[in-house]
Protein backbone atom coordinates (compact mmCIF):
# COMPACT_ATOMS: atom_id res chain seq x y z
CA UNK A 1 0.00 0.00 0.00
CA UNK A 2 1.16 3.66 -1.35
CA UNK A 3 1.39 6.03 2.39
CA UNK A 4 2.75 8.67 0.25
CA UNK A 5 -0.66 10.45 0.34
CA UNK A 6 -1.59 10.08 3.40
CA UNK A 7 2.24 11.16 4.60
CA UNK A 8 1.90 14.38 2.29
CA UNK A 9 -1.63 15.66 3.68
CA UNK A 10 -0.43 15.17 6.88
CA UNK A 11 2.76 17.36 6.38
CA UNK A 12 -0.01 19.86 4.61
CA UNK A 13 -2.07 19.62 8.11
CA UNK A 14 0.48 20.26 10.01
CA UNK A 15 2.11 23.19 8.63
CA UNK A 16 -1.87 24.94 7.92
CA UNK A 17 -1.90 24.41 11.66
CA UNK A 18 1.78 26.32 12.48
CA UNK A 19 1.17 28.31 9.76
CA UNK A 20 -2.05 29.94 11.77
CA UNK A 21 -0.56 29.19 15.23
CA UNK A 22 2.44 31.66 14.50
CA UNK A 23 -0.33 34.09 12.28
CA UNK A 24 -2.13 34.38 15.62
CA UNK A 25 0.98 34.89 18.09
CA UNK A 26 2.60 37.67 15.64
CA UNK A 27 -0.77 39.25 16.06
CA UNK A 28 -1.05 39.31 19.83
CA UNK A 29 2.38 40.16 19.91
CA UNK A 30 1.69 43.25 18.03
CA UNK A 31 -1.00 44.00 19.65
CA UNK A 32 -1.12 47.95 20.81
CA UNK A 33 -3.84 50.11 22.21
CA UNK A 34 -3.57 53.93 23.03
CA UNK A 35 -5.89 56.42 24.76
CA UNK A 36 -6.13 59.81 24.34
CA UNK A 37 -6.29 60.65 27.89
CA UNK A 38 -5.76 58.50 31.19
CA UNK A 39 -7.69 60.23 33.66
CA UNK A 40 -10.76 62.34 33.31
CA UNK A 41 -12.88 64.07 36.00
CA UNK A 42 -16.81 65.10 35.52
CA UNK A 43 -19.39 66.99 37.56
CA UNK A 44 -21.95 65.20 39.75
CA UNK A 45 -24.42 65.80 37.05
CA UNK A 46 -25.27 62.96 34.20
CA UNK A 47 -23.01 63.86 31.29
CA UNK A 48 -20.93 62.22 28.52
CA UNK A 49 -17.66 62.65 27.42
CA UNK A 50 -15.02 61.19 24.50
CA UNK A 51 -12.32 59.26 24.20
CA UNK A 52 -9.98 58.68 21.14
CA UNK A 53 -8.56 55.10 21.33
CA UNK A 54 -5.93 54.36 18.58
CA UNK A 55 -5.48 50.49 18.68
CA UNK A 56 -3.92 47.66 16.47
CA UNK A 57 -6.71 45.27 16.72
CA UNK A 58 -10.62 45.46 17.56
CA UNK A 59 -10.82 45.75 21.81
CA UNK A 60 -13.31 45.49 24.27
CA UNK A 61 -14.17 47.85 27.39
CA UNK A 62 -15.85 46.75 31.00
CA UNK A 63 -17.19 50.30 32.80
CA UNK A 64 -18.99 50.16 36.30
CA UNK A 65 -22.69 49.97 36.69
CA UNK A 66 -22.72 54.03 36.46
CA UNK A 67 -21.06 54.70 32.99
CA UNK A 68 -21.99 53.37 29.69
CA UNK A 69 -20.84 53.71 26.50
CA UNK A 70 -22.69 54.93 23.13
CA UNK A 71 -23.34 52.49 21.53
CA UNK A 72 -22.92 49.45 23.57
CA UNK A 73 -20.30 46.80 21.55
CA UNK A 74 -19.31 43.69 22.46
CA UNK A 75 -16.06 45.01 20.89
CA UNK A 76 -14.63 48.25 19.05
CA UNK A 77 -12.24 49.44 16.54
CA UNK A 78 -9.74 52.61 16.43
CA UNK A 79 -11.24 56.01 17.22
CA UNK A 80 -13.80 58.04 18.78
CA UNK A 81 -15.82 56.38 22.09
CA UNK A 82 -18.87 58.62 23.89
CA UNK A 83 -18.99 57.68 27.42
CA UNK A 84 -22.14 58.54 29.32
CA UNK A 85 -22.34 59.05 33.19
CA UNK A 86 -25.32 58.89 35.73
CA UNK A 87 -25.32 61.68 38.03
CA UNK A 88 -23.71 61.55 41.66
CA UNK A 89 -26.03 62.02 44.25
CA UNK A 90 -24.04 61.15 47.28
CA UNK A 91 -21.89 63.63 49.38
CA UNK A 92 -18.63 62.07 48.85
CA UNK A 93 -16.77 61.74 45.17
CA UNK A 94 -16.71 58.53 43.37
CA UNK A 95 -14.36 56.91 41.08
CA UNK A 96 -13.76 53.75 38.93
CA UNK A 97 -11.50 52.20 36.42
CA UNK A 98 -12.86 51.79 32.90
CA UNK A 99 -10.89 48.83 31.29
CA UNK A 100 -10.12 48.73 27.40
CA UNK A 101 -8.52 45.04 26.57
CA UNK A 102 -6.86 44.24 23.62
CA UNK A 103 -5.67 40.81 22.86
CA UNK A 104 -3.38 40.24 25.75
CA UNK A 105 -2.63 43.83 26.69
CA UNK A 106 -5.21 46.08 28.50
CA UNK A 107 -5.18 50.16 29.14
CA UNK A 108 -6.71 52.07 31.93
CA UNK A 109 -8.69 55.08 32.33
CA UNK A 110 -9.57 56.69 35.41
CA UNK A 111 -12.78 58.64 35.71
CA UNK A 112 -13.54 60.85 38.90
CA UNK A 113 -16.96 62.19 39.55
CA UNK A 114 -17.43 65.14 41.83
CA UNK A 115 -19.62 65.01 44.71
CA UNK A 116 -22.97 66.36 44.98
CA UNK A 117 -23.79 69.72 46.64
CA UNK A 118 -27.26 68.78 47.07
CA UNK A 119 -27.95 68.10 50.69
CA UNK A 120 -28.37 64.72 51.41
CA UNK A 121 -32.05 64.96 53.10
CA UNK A 122 -32.14 61.28 54.33
CA UNK A 123 -28.92 61.24 57.01
CA UNK A 124 -30.42 62.89 59.75
CA UNK A 125 -34.11 60.86 59.33
CA UNK A 126 -32.18 57.63 59.68
CA UNK A 127 -29.68 58.47 62.59
CA UNK A 128 -33.03 59.12 64.18
CA UNK A 129 -34.01 55.95 63.97
CA UNK A 130 -33.00 53.24 67.35
CA UNK A 131 -34.23 49.89 66.44
CA UNK A 132 -31.41 47.55 64.95
CA UNK A 133 -32.25 47.27 60.88
CA UNK A 134 -31.77 48.44 57.64
CA UNK A 135 -33.12 51.61 56.50
CA UNK A 136 -32.74 53.63 53.10
CA UNK A 137 -34.62 56.42 51.30
CA UNK A 138 -35.79 54.05 48.59
CA UNK A 139 -36.50 51.04 50.73
CA UNK A 140 -40.01 50.79 50.74
CA UNK A 141 -40.23 49.51 54.40
CA UNK A 142 -37.34 49.27 56.65
CA UNK A 143 -36.06 45.91 58.35
CA UNK A 144 -35.95 46.58 61.87
CA UNK A 145 -36.01 44.30 65.05
CA UNK A 146 -38.92 43.11 66.84
CA UNK A 147 -39.58 41.34 70.00
CA UNK A 148 -40.86 37.62 69.50
CA UNK A 149 -40.66 38.34 65.23
CA UNK A 150 -37.12 38.81 64.75
CA UNK A 151 -33.96 37.84 66.44
CA UNK A 152 -30.32 38.21 66.16
CA UNK A 153 -26.63 36.94 66.49
CA UNK A 154 -23.14 38.31 66.89
CA UNK A 155 -20.08 35.55 66.08
CA UNK A 156 -16.73 37.13 66.70
CA UNK A 157 -14.02 36.13 64.63
CA UNK A 158 -11.04 33.88 65.38
CA UNK A 159 -8.69 36.55 67.06
CA UNK A 160 -11.52 38.95 67.96
CA UNK A 161 -10.53 41.78 65.49
CA UNK A 162 -14.07 41.20 63.59
CA UNK A 163 -17.56 40.06 63.92
CA UNK A 164 -20.55 39.14 62.12
CA UNK A 165 -23.92 40.34 62.83
CA UNK A 166 -27.50 38.71 61.69
CA UNK A 167 -30.73 39.85 62.10
CA UNK A 168 -33.25 37.19 60.86
CA UNK A 169 -36.72 36.15 61.01
CA UNK A 170 -38.82 33.47 59.47
CA UNK A 171 -42.32 34.65 59.33
CA UNK A 172 -41.98 35.88 56.57
CA UNK A 173 -38.16 34.25 56.22
CA UNK A 174 -36.29 37.55 55.97
CA UNK A 175 -32.45 38.79 56.82
CA UNK A 176 -29.67 40.91 56.90
CA UNK A 177 -26.27 39.48 57.09
CA UNK A 178 -23.28 42.02 57.95
CA UNK A 179 -19.58 40.60 57.80
CA UNK A 180 -16.21 41.84 59.01
CA UNK A 181 -17.40 44.71 61.09
CA UNK A 182 -14.26 45.32 63.14
CA UNK A 183 -14.80 45.18 67.09
CA UNK A 184 -13.00 48.60 67.79
CA UNK A 185 -14.79 51.55 65.65
CA UNK A 186 -15.28 55.22 66.75
CA UNK A 187 -16.88 58.01 64.79
CA UNK A 188 -16.41 59.03 61.50
CA UNK A 189 -14.65 55.40 60.63
CA UNK A 190 -14.91 54.65 56.78
CA UNK A 191 -15.98 50.95 56.82
CA UNK A 192 -16.32 48.44 53.72
CA UNK A 193 -18.52 46.05 54.96
CA UNK A 194 -20.23 42.91 53.43
CA UNK A 195 -23.94 42.93 53.17
CA UNK A 196 -26.41 39.60 52.24
CA UNK A 197 -30.06 41.01 52.58
CA UNK A 198 -33.40 39.76 50.58
CA UNK A 199 -35.10 42.81 52.09
CA UNK A 200 -35.07 45.11 48.68
CA UNK A 201 -33.05 45.54 45.36
CA UNK A 202 -32.54 48.78 45.93
CA UNK A 203 -29.08 47.08 46.33
CA UNK A 204 -27.94 43.51 45.47
CA UNK A 205 -28.42 40.77 47.61
CA UNK A 206 -24.45 40.80 47.94
CA UNK A 207 -22.95 43.81 47.98
CA UNK A 208 -20.49 46.15 49.84
CA UNK A 209 -21.51 49.23 50.57
CA UNK A 210 -18.85 52.23 51.54
CA UNK A 211 -20.28 53.19 55.30
CA UNK A 212 -19.52 55.85 57.53
CA UNK A 213 -19.74 54.95 61.47
CA UNK A 214 -22.29 58.37 62.30
CA UNK A 215 -23.20 57.61 65.75
CA UNK A 216 -22.29 55.02 68.28
CA UNK A 217 -24.72 55.07 71.27
CA UNK A 218 -23.65 52.25 74.31
CA UNK A 219 -23.91 48.72 72.00
CA UNK A 220 -25.38 50.06 69.11
CA UNK A 221 -23.54 51.92 66.06
CA UNK A 222 -25.21 53.72 63.17
CA UNK A 223 -23.76 52.98 60.15
CA UNK A 224 -24.71 55.06 56.49
CA UNK A 225 -23.94 54.52 52.84
CA UNK A 226 -23.92 58.04 51.23
CA UNK A 227 -23.68 56.70 47.62
CA UNK A 228 -26.82 54.25 48.28
CA UNK A 229 -28.61 56.16 51.27
CA UNK A 230 -29.24 53.05 53.09
CA UNK A 231 -28.29 52.95 56.91
CA UNK A 232 -27.37 49.86 59.21
CA UNK A 233 -28.19 49.80 63.17
CA UNK A 234 -26.52 47.38 64.61
CA UNK A 235 -25.44 45.93 68.25
CA UNK A 236 -21.88 44.87 68.78
CA UNK A 237 -23.35 42.64 71.72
Amino acid sequence: MNNKPFYLLMIAAASAFLLGSCREDNQAGSASIELSIKEKTVDAASGSFTVDVNSSQAYSVNTPSWISIDPQQDTYESGTLTFNYTENTATSERRANVIFRCADIKDTLVVIQSASEKEDLYRPIFLEETEPGLYGEKIEESYIYQDYISQYSIRTAVGGQTFDYKLMSLNPPKYIFVKSIPTSMEVGDKQYLGLQQNITDVITTNSSPNTTVEKIEGNKVWLYDTNNKIGIILTTE
